[in-house]
């Protein structure tokens, strides 16, 4: 029997390939998802497979970049169905995986994404207030997050889902209005950081900007309703 010998350099090579078809797939599916005029396949059909996709992921040791595509597809999949959430139906356990992703993931990116699926969902439950609370601690702890991405998004969390009074006792209970009141004056000092800086023109300081506008409209918003 005849010994196959194959360099480690080869074997890296072909793994670096590998990964690098594997992104390019990821990333022509998030561009199909965003704006092919029918998707490939139902929405649910395709949020079961990533999410079946990304769970397997979860029980390795996932690269920042897959775990960003994947999240990413979700993210921008549920944009694309937000004004018909009954076209996707998530498990409890992927739920409950995008919410370990979001407070566990060493990457801003992934957290940021999860974050923005979870914000989406939360609308799905806004009759079950357990599972709306405990979402709404996942965006609380995005509020203290060391990346302004997350902040952001969290912050778009907080208002997609608690700017009507039918939510004020969740509001009210989990002491929401003195944290977004301490986390506007976090965005308020980075933004003028970042100013200072010239760092004005990338996508992370227009989304926080636009965040921390809205956020002051939220708070006169949820004052008038004696939040």
């Amino acid at each position: 029997m005849t010994a196959v010998v194959i360099a480690v350099p080869v074997l890296e090579q072909s793994l670096r390939q590998m990964v690098h078809v594997q992104s390019l797939a990821l990333a022509c599916l998030n561009n199909v998802v965003l704006a092919a005029p029918d998707l490939p396949g139902s929405p649910d059909t395709l949020w079961q497979f990533i999410c079946t996709v990304l769970a397997r992921y979860m029980t390795t040791t996932p690269d920042m970049d897959t775990l960003e595509d994947l999240t990413s597809i979700l993210w921008t999949l549920l944009r694309r169905v937000e004004e018909n959430l009954s076209a996707v139906n998530p498990s409890e356990p992927q739920v409950a995986a995008l919410t370990q992703v979001a407070t566990q993931s060493s990457f801003g990116q992934v957290r940021a994404n999860t974050i923005g699926c979870l914000g989406i969902l939360a609308r799905k439950i806004h009759n079950n207030k357990t599972q709306l609370a405990a979402l709404a601690e996942i965006f609380l702890r995005g509020l203290t997050d060391s990346e302004p991405s997350v902040v952001a998004e969290a912050l778009n969390a907080i208002f997609d889902n608690f700017a009507e009074v039918n939510n004020n006792d969740v509001f009210a209970k989990l002491g929401m209005m003195p944290l977004l009141m301490q986390s506007g004056a976090n965005a308020e000092k980075w933004l003028q950081e970042q100013s200072v800086k010239g760092e004005t023109s990338n996508f992370t300081f227009a989304r926080m900007e636009e965040a921390f506008e809205n956020l002051q409209s939220f708070v006169d918003y949820k004052k008038q309703q004696n939040m």
